[in-house]
């Protein structure tokens, strides 16, 4: 069902989807672990916010966030405070321990529903924040809630976007079938890069920053440099791509398609890994937990893990072509 989280354990054994998180009354529209990876947040059609504990699946929080669907959700670089994006037009601060309003509190200005927010990666005095919008505009914010950057160039909604690691740049993807990059101090155009055939709903940055991917409606996925030069493409998914996200150590990709599977892909070689099953609708959005290694994380696999994972290898083996 489209209220279900599938986490998946990527190990030598295999890939196995290792817990489901249900407690959303509606689809969930996009996750975000927490910078330590303790903590995950569900942003819902439900009009919530849920902060889990992935281990052992029990909720934390649940944050009436929005007058309408919740279609966003990113934690601050100290994972403190939670930002997201409604379908109601405005982008609210939350803190995550007790689940309140947080400073700036609203960020309100844009003309349509916020499809994307999030914090600069880069941990700042000014802590600024992006949000993209159906006004098709993307917008910088201060820590205070001020507007610092209009973006303005795309002619169709704004579906994403993304801070580069450096925080010195962001993209946004559109309706339009293009992917822009800007740059932050000034807001000006640094690229316009163009190569899909529909829609682009999703874009990511790789850790390192060396790379950039973008997913789109026509179901494939394209990978590029940070100048805007297309590198390779990722096909294989039925129907359209509506998220894109990179491991820690940027050698595999993630892919989550309205085709009700995701795909990991060999970043370098534009292999297809594995192909992971089991949702019951499409899939609209995808994460790595960021600290794989992290103490946070039990790696303890269940005693009769559900193993959903079609593979293009050999499953034992499959980790070696990274």
């Amino acid at each position: 069902m489209l209220a279900t989280v599938r986490l998946w354990e990527l190990g030598s054994r295999g890939i196995f989807c290792v817990r489901c998180l249900q407690g959303h009354a509606d689809s969930v529209n996009g996750v975000a672990y927490s910078p330590d990876s303790g903590l995950l947040a569900t942003a819902s059609a439900d009009s919530t916010v849920k902060v889990w504990e992935p281990i052992s699946g029990r909720i934390q929080q649940t944050i009436a966030a929005h007058a309408t669907g919740v279609l966003s959700v990113s934690f601050s670089p100290d994972g403190k405070k939670l930002v997201t994006a409604g379908e109601d037009g405005v982008g609210l601060v939350w803190d995550v321990a007790s689940g309140q309003p947080a400073k700036p509190g609203m960020l309100r200005g844009h003309g349509g529903a916020i499809t994307s927010a999030s914090w600069s990666p880069i941990w700042q005095p000014s802590r600024l924040l992006l949000t993209t919008s159906m006004d098709r505009t993307a917008r910088i914010w201060s820590n205070n809630g001020v507007e610092e950057c209009l973006l303005r160039g795309h002619s169709d909604e704004v579906t994403s976007s993304a801070w580069a690691p450096d925080g010195a740049s962001v993209a946004t993807t559109s309706q339009d079938g293009s992917s822009k990059l800007w740059d932050v101090s000034s807001g000006d155009l640094l690229a316009t890069l163009e190569g899909h055939r529909d829609a682009v709903m999703a874009v990511v940055y790789s850790p390192a920053g060396d790379y950039l991917a973008t997913g789109g409606a026509e179901g494939s996925a394209l990978l590029w440099t940070p100048e805007g030069k297309l590198l390779q493409q990722f096909s294989g998914h039925q129907k359209e791509i509506m998220d894109v996200a990179f491991a820690p150590d940027g050698r595999c990709l993630v892919t989550a398609s309205e085709d009700r599977t995701a795909k990991l892909w060999n970043v370098k070689s534009g292999d297809c890994l594995a192909t992971l099953c089991g949702h019951d609708d499409g899939i609209v959005t995808a994460a790595f937990r960021p600290q794989p290694d992290s103490g946070h994380v039990d790696r303890t696999m269940p005693e009769a893990p559900d193993n959903s994972a079609e593979y293009s290898k050999d499953p034992s083996k499959w980790l070696n072509e990274l």
